[in-house]
């Protein structure tokens, strides 16, 4: 297989990574399948194969938030341009019955304002 040392950026997909598997395989290396074992006891007791686990799932995680971002971005994007095409300048606030307002007083529109709220969340 490909050397380790070879691994950059470009190729390191192609390399595996993040299981215990490797490091079994590492360790075939000692010949002797009781110190084998005992290395692989002391791992499992510790906790090592649960950190394996821990890290697949924080991966997926990541992969999902990594997702939702793309897709939050687009939508983010839509409203800003949806708020740009719908702003229409100030509307002088008339004024109701009880309430007396003071000259050039205004309010946006109900469009405009529910989008501006909407990209405030």
């Amino acid at each position: 297989g490909p050397c380790v040392l070879d691994a950059n950026a470009d190729n390191m997909q192609k390399y595996a990574q993040g299981s215990f598997e490797l490091v079994k395989k590492d360790l075939a290396i000692l010949d002797d399948q009781a110190e084998i074992s005992a290395v692989c006891a002391a791992c499992e007791a510790v906790g090592v194969l649960d950190a394996f686990a821990v890290r697949r799932e924080l991966i997926n995680y990541k992969k999902v938030c990594l997702h939702m971002m793309h897709r939050i971005q687009g939508t983010e994007r839509k409203l800003s341009r949806l708020a740009t095409f719908y702003f229409r300048d100030v509307q002088v606030a008339e004024i109701k019955r009880g309430e007396s307002r003071k000259a050039g007083e205004f309010e946006h529109g109900e469009r405009y304002t529910a989008l501006a709220k909407a990209l405030q969340r």
